[in-house]
């Protein structure tokens, strides 16, 4: 998947279009398997992963690289253009998955995201994008937080 992504930028430097790097996490991914079993926890990721794959288009590229993370290398969207992607994105993953026995829950994802800038290493791409994961979960958790104490 690294591989490809170099030669997918090394393209898109060619024709003089940005690429940007979404990490993809499904949270609380861990306490599904505790909760419902590996069983379920594994239906949720082909589901997210599934879902995610619908939404590449040809020319993005996709891959599992951690147990409930996912990488997307997307080329030729600029400023604007990528986060309404990635809100579309958003919002097809979001969406309710059958788990075994016909129980069901709805994921939910964190999306960090990182335009690879010219003189980057991927792996310094993806380590900004990580953190922005992070922020975006911290934020999250924080907005969450206020608005049960204003509840």
């Amino acid at each position: 998947t690294l591989a490809r992504a170099r030669n997918l930028r090394a393209a898109a430097v060619r024709a003089n279009e940005p690429v940007s790097v979404a990490v993809i996490e499904i949270d609380r991914l861990a306490e599904l398997v505790r909760r419902a079993g590996p069983t379920a926890g594994d239906a949720m990721v082909r589901g997210v992963s599934g879902r995610l794959e619908e939404c590449v288009r040809t020319d993005d590229l996709l891959g599992r690289v951690g147990p409930s993370e996912f990488l997307m290398v997307l080329s030729g969207l600029r400023g604007a253009m990528t986060f309404d992607f990635m809100d579309r994105v958003h919002t097809a993953t979001e969406q309710t998955v059958v788990l075994p026995g016909g129980a069901v829950d709805t994921p939910s994802l964190s999306i960090g995201l990182a335009v690879w800038a010219d003189d980057e290493l991927l792996e310094e791409c993806i380590a900004r994008a990580d953190a922005a994961l992070y922020q975006s979960r911290f934020r999250g958790a924080e907005a969450e937080a206020e608005a049960l104490a204003a509840g």
